[in-house]
């Protein structure tokens, strides 16, 4: 026998089926020569020519030494409700057309039956009303339902992927394991669909002679895949039945088939062609255009193919055209961007361009024109056989705003500043005269400038420009020696926008200083800077010189009461004659007494020292 294959409902596709005739005699069961009103369900005879129930249908011969039994069980209305222990696995009705239908056993378990290596298997025969002739093609296909017998609802039934299509020149007997069924259902693909019957369907060429068709499940258990839907049996016997249904063998001619490779293709100009053009399977040979004579060929060229597909008996012809058109070339817009004046009221119409099959706009409308009456972007997306192109306008309203990017300045003295408007107007006017969109400042004052966009809408703005006075010095004073524990303040008035910092991080104007040392302060802003220092020392001031004789002649020694300390510091004196008189007083002393006619004699002083909180007592003698 020549090689055919499985196809399911997709085959359809590919084949226009019209009228013909069907080999299969009684191909959906409804023809009995006895209606069993009692059992429901009974078993069909093994003779070719059957005399109890169902007509031209019979069970073949199996390798029945092997273990195998042989249940075809055929199904009618004659009794209603229909009375059968079997039903599909969901319980609908047993039977996809007319009044009858027939179950098979595709599948079980080993250990029904001792020394059973295969199980149970059912086969339903018929002879065909003719010989097939040679070298013609014949579609053979039969309809099955997954189903379950409910007096036997301990067992584990369930459904299996392996069922076919055997067409032989005789009567022989059925061997499981070798016999090679030319139609098979796609290993892996489990019959499991509850809802409805399931195509099974192929094509066949035939040798010539065969007169026989067999249907059932030709495979090993181990070569039959099984999916358990119930798991109740104790006794672990899985089984599989299944309901048979509208079977047909069918000649491919030119009168009743038409072949189909796909239809016309319109494709656009940047689509690629690459593509798989197939022609169905099961014909003797294929002659295609491009000269090749596989089913199936790939092209990547528009053009027209045709296809011989030779059935043995004749030919099949189909073509294919496959043309490209342009893409959409001409310019597309809905307009330029606008800009309305502030306070203006927006009608702006916009209209895309013909010539397309339809338009979305981003507001919902589909029409080819719309009113934007309102500041927003718009875009539209025209649909041509090809794609789309999508265009985008944005109206703005105009809103006066600011022109600068800063607004008043400061700057060095000799500095100059480049001072720019915004952008995107079409002419400008500044106090200065100048109508560019920069000008050059050198000079403090207010500059204005007002701005135009190309609609006449205008805005204008102003900036300040200061320039710095040069940073003032300043002194710390000279440099200092203090008494041990003395301190010594340094304030330098702070002024507005100048940063002071000194060398060890203080950043103030004025400091008190309590250790030796150089300290550094400098005053700087955005322009300059200035800087001073002074060093600080410290003595021990604790050594004072107190004179006990003055001799006010005008020599330049010891002319006046002398106090002398190690640091230059205040001092506050007070003098008293030798009857305990206070003759003179003075705070902070200058070293500058007696500053009048004094006799001779003996005096008494009291100093005191207010930084180290000290008091000295002591007399002295005037002699002239």
């Amino acid at each position: 026998m020549r090689n055919a294959f499985l196809t399911l409902l997709l085959l359809v596709a590919f084949l226009k089926i019209g009228f013909s005739q069907n080999l299969v005699p009684n191909p959906g069961f409804e023809q009995a020569i006895h209606c069993d009103t009692v059992h429901g369900p009974v078993v069909i005879d093994t003779a070719e020519t059957p005399t109890t129930y169902l007509k031209n249908w019979f069970i073949p011969k199996i390798n029945n030494n092997l273990g195998i039994t042989n249940l075809f069980i055929y199904f009618n209305n004659c009794f209603l409700p229909p009375k059968s222990n079997y039903v599909f696995h969901n319980r609908n009705t047993r039977i996809r057309s007319g009044q009858a239908s027939t179950g098979l056993y595709l599948y079980a378990h080993a250990s029904w039956l001792t020394g059973n290596i295969f199980g149970w298997r059912s086969f339903a025969r018929v002879k065909l009303l003719k010989e097939l002739q040679a070298n013609c093609v014949y579609r053979v296909q039969f309809y099955v339902h997954v189903g379950k017998e409910i007096g036997y609802d301990t067992n584990d039934y369930g459904a299996v992927d392996a069922i076919g299509a055997y067409l032989s020149t005789n009567n022989d007997s059925a061997i499981v394991g070798t016999t090679k069924p030319q139609i098979s259902n796609t290993k892996g693909n489990l019959l499991n669909d509850s809802t409805q019957f399931v195509l099974i369907s192929g094509f066949f060429t035939a040798s010539g002679g065969e007169k026989y068709l067999t249907i059932g499940n030709f495979k090993l258990n181990d070569s039959t895949n099984f999916q358990q839907f119930t798991f109740r049996n104790p006794l672990n016997v899985p089984r599989a039945f299944y309901f048979l249904d509208d079977v047909s063998v069918v000649p491919v001619t030119a009168a009743n088939y038409s072949l189909n490779i796909g239809p016309d293709q319109l494709l656009c100009n940047n689509q690629p062609v690459n593509q798989t053009l197939t022609a169905p399977a099961g014909f003797a040979s294929y002659q295609w255009s491009t000269g090749e004579t596989t089913a199936s060929i790939s092209i990547t060229q528009p053009g027209t193919y045709w296809v011989n597909a030779d059935f043995g008996c004749g030919f099949l012809t189909d073509t294919i055209r496959i043309r490209t058109r342009q893409d959409f070339e001409q310019g597309f817009s809905i307009g330029h961007d606008t800009l309305y004046c502030a306070n203006a009221v927006i009608i702006l119409p916009l209209q895309a361009k013909s010539a397309f099959t339809s338009y979305r706009w981003n507001t919902g409308a589909t029409t080819r024109t719309i009113n934007a009456t309102a500041p927003g972007k718009y875009w539209v997306e025209a649909t041509y056989a090809c794609g789309s192109i999508t265009d985008t306008i944005e109206i703005k309203q105009f809103t006066p705003s600011g022109l600068f990017a800063f607004r008043d300045t400061v700057l060095c003295s000799g500095q100059t500043l480049n001072l720019s408007a915004a952008s995107g107007f079409a002419s400008y006017q500044w106090n200065t005269g100048e109508t560019s969109q920069q000008v050059q400042i050198m000079q403090a004052g207010k500059y204005k400038v007002r701005a135009t966009t190309a609609e006449g809408c205008m805005t204008s703005d102003s900036v300040q420009v200061k320039y710095l006075v040069p940073l003032a010095g300043f002194s710390l004073g000279k440099d200092t020696v203090l008494c041990e524990n003395g301190s010594l303040q340094i304030s330098i008035a702070p002024k507005p926008g100048i940063n002071y910092l000194w060398h060890d991080g203080l950043q103030t104007a004025s400091r008190i200083i309590k250790a030796a040392g150089n300290y550094r302060l400098t005053a700087s802003d955005r322009c300059s800077s200035f800087t001073d220092e002074i060093e600080v020392s410290f003595q021990d001031c604790n050594t004072v010189f107190i004179p006990n004789l003055v001799t006010p002649n005008k020599d330049g020694q010891n002319d006046f009461f002398r106090i002398s300390t190690p640091t230059k510091r205040k001092m506050n004196v007070e003098i008293y004659n030798r009857w305990g008189i206070r003759i003179y007083q003075q705070d902070d002393y200058r070293n500058n007494w007696p500053t009048e006619n004094l006799s001779s004699g003996i005096y008494y002083y009291l100093v005191t020292d207010p930084e180290l909180n000290k008091t000295y007592k002591g007399w002295l003698e005037v002699v002239k």
